[in-house]
């Protein structure tokens, strides 16, 4: 094998690459001679099954195949300079890597060990890569990365309701549920398909703002982008076999919610960061008339603060760790939020009017009567 390639191509792909190989394993090239030439790279995961694949520009001065460890051709082709760099699969073993008069030589991978990728499926449904990587980076938080917890709950649900696609994700103590009205994708997942959370991160990290093609099958998510070169790339993810937990109880009890609390949501966030400096966890929020009072204190001192605010409803003060709090208010573009608070202790939801379909829920913190001489 002896291929022509510019140096940015070929790290972009590899970093991509080791990202689903991870540091021991390996990628592979394949060239093929032709009208045009055709390099293909690809890598494969063992142990958690995803794949990727992507095609690259550049030329085939000789057919053939090679395995390289994904972390050592990364980080050299990553420090090299800018230009072309020639790969050369040697007779007596080995490749080299040549650009200018610099020349690297690194072992192949044993050819026994070169994997079959699955067959890529003939329908694809196409979202944009933006709003997809969006979808998915909202919930990711709220993705359980406890494995010996309850399976389910380690992974993202991909699902639908109608016409109604959704993301939920549900830690056993906060969940998150993004939704958007699309039709095909939809009916793509009628059937819920579950991501464990290490693929998740893969997933999301590889969407651009390009539009992506997305497909299911009953073993995996696939997701494929091409460009007007004709270069494209498929990352291949396994459905994970977990029941996902039922939260339409959980959603279910804001319906009958008694207290809602509408707030600004940047000056709310400012608020708790102070509060954290006199509390590593809880801030008590006590609701007034007029609006939302927040005190906190341990040992390093007190702090009280009121924010203007929209409040109906009868209950009158609920504890959140701080923590939480400003997660859910991160995942929000909204000037805006509301807060639904139940039953104390109950679950408290968080809207947006500016980010229609996006809902977090986190649980309060559970505070005898006695307790709330810390925070009064």
């Amino acid at each position: 094998m002896f291929i022509r390639i510019e140096r940015n191509h070929l790290v972009e792909a590899l970093g991509k690459a080791l990202a689903v190989s991870g540091a021991k394993g390996s990628v592979w090239i394949d060239a093929v001679s032709g009208e045009p030439d055709t390099l293909t790279l690809f890598a494969l995961n063992d142990q958690n099954g995803m794949e990727y694949r992507t095609t690259l520009p550049g030329s085939v001065v000789k057919a053939g195949r090679a395995g390289l460890n994904a972390r050592t051709v990364h980080d050299l082709a990553k420090r090299l300079p800018t230009g072309e760099l020639c790969i050369t699969r040697k007779e007596e073993g080995g490749v080299s890597v040549t650009i200018g008069s610099s020349s690297y030589s690194l072992p192949c991978t044993d050819e026994a060990a070169r994997p079959n990728l699955c067959e890529l499926p003939d329908d694809f449904t196409e979202i944009s890569g933006d709003l997809f990587g969006e979808m998915l980076s909202r919930v990711d938080p709220y993705v359980s990365r406890d494995d010996a917890a309850m399976e389910g709950i380690t992974c993202a649900k991909l699902g639908s309701s109608g016409d109604t696609f959704h993301v939920v994700a549900l830690d056993g103590h906060q969940l998150c549920r993004t939704e958007l009205a699309n039709e095909e994708l939809a009916g793509l997942f009628a059937e819920d398909v579950l991501i464990h959370h290490a693929n998740l991160t893969v997933l999301r990290r590889w969407m651009t703002a390009d539009d992506v093609q997305l497909s299911v099958t009953d073993k995996r998510l696939f997701a494929s982008m091409s460009d007007e070169s004709g270069v494209y790339e498929v990352l291949t993810v396994p459905r994970s076999l977990f029941a996902f937990p039922d939260v339409h109880s959980i959603i279910g009890k804001l319906d009958t919610a008694d207290t809602r609390v509408e707030v600004a949501r940047e000056a709310m966030d400012a608020t708790l960061t102070r509060m954290g400096l006199f509390s590593g966890n809880g801030v008590g929020l006590f609701f007034e008339d007029k609006g939302l009072r927040f005190r906190t204190s341990d040992d390093s001192g007190r702090g009280m603060e009121f924010l203007e605010a929209a409040v109906t409803g009868g209950i009158e003060r609920v504890a959140m760790p701080i923590k939480v709090l400003r997660t859910a208010l991160s995942r929000f573009d909204s000037a805006k939020v509301t807060l639904t608070v139940c039953t104390v202790p109950g679950p408290c939801g968080v809207t947006g009017e500016d980010d229609p379909g996006v809902l977090v829920i986190a649980m309060p913190l559970d505070i005898a009567d006695d307790g709330w001489s810390q925070f009064e």
